[in-house]
């Protein structure tokens, strides 16, 4: 039997995981058999995330007393309460991957993924594996989390540094990788398509709804230096 081809999405909270999930979807790759919710909270277009996938990652992270906007301190659990609480979640990620290895070609979502990726790692390791990580300039960000959960601006921005610190860091460690663009999806979508499709067979995409999908403007941040370290190191890896 052929080994699946799979393709982790990577990404922050609003910097375009959904979009990227909906192209590959147009491709016929299947994010999911139960989706949440198509109109669902803070993405008219749809979120394109397997409930299965959420659910673990979220009582992974409550495990771990976090959440995504309150990441945890520390993934190692403490106690055998704890430890008994991990083996069966991992237990749930075999059972949910070994389920869509009947596929060719399959792909999964969820910017929590960006914290839970080793999770994730050990069950897809005797598979072909391509992340696809996207990243958006943390201006935006913290201004859609300002705007969308009226988070403060100083916690947007460090949730946007922890989160591509971990994406930076899954990145340096896989075997295979693309790295995107947010804008470049958006501004320079057949570009995109053809190296999407360099990758994946299938019929060209077409990119719908843009005008929809165009950058915040921007929310500037006082407090560059890390921020703008990080952008840098990202764009370096970008195709």
């Amino acid at each position: 039997k052929q080994e699946s081809l799979v393709y982790p999405v990577l990404g922050m909270h609003r910097s375009g995981t959904s979009l990227l999930a909906r192209i590959l979807s147009e491709k016929d790759i299947c994010l999911g058999k139960k989706l949440n919710d198509s109109h669902s909270y803070g993405n008219s277009s749809g979120h394109y995330e397997d409930r299965t996938v959420v659910s673990i990652n979220k009582r992974f992270l409550s495990m771990h007393q976090g959440c995504w906007h309150r990441l945890p301190k520390h993934l190692k659990p403490k106690g055998v309460y704890k430890k008994i609480l991990q083996m069966l979640n991992r237990l749930r990620v075999v059972r949910h991957v070994k389920r869509r290895s009947e596929e060719q070609v399959w792909s999964f979502k969820d910017p929590r993924t960006c914290i839970t990726y080793p999770l994730w790692k050990r069950a897809l390791q005797n598979m072909d594996v391509k992340i696809i990580g996207i990243f958006r300039h943390y201006d935006s960000v913290v201004s859609s989390l300002v705007n969308r959960d009226a988070m403060k601006p100083e916690k947007a921005l460090d949730l946007w540094v922890q989160y591509n610190q971990y994406l930076l860091y899954h990145l340096k460690r896989a075997s295979s990788y693309i790295l995107i663009q947010y804008r470049d999806l958006v501004n320079k979508p057949d570009k995109i398509s053809q190296i999407l499709n360099s990758e994946v067979e299938g019929n060209q995409v077409k990119v719908k709804n843009l005008d929809k999908e165009r950058e915040h403007a921007g929310f500037q941040v006082q407090q560059e230096s890390i921020p703008e370290s990080i952008l840098a190191k990202l764009q370096d890896h970008a195709v």
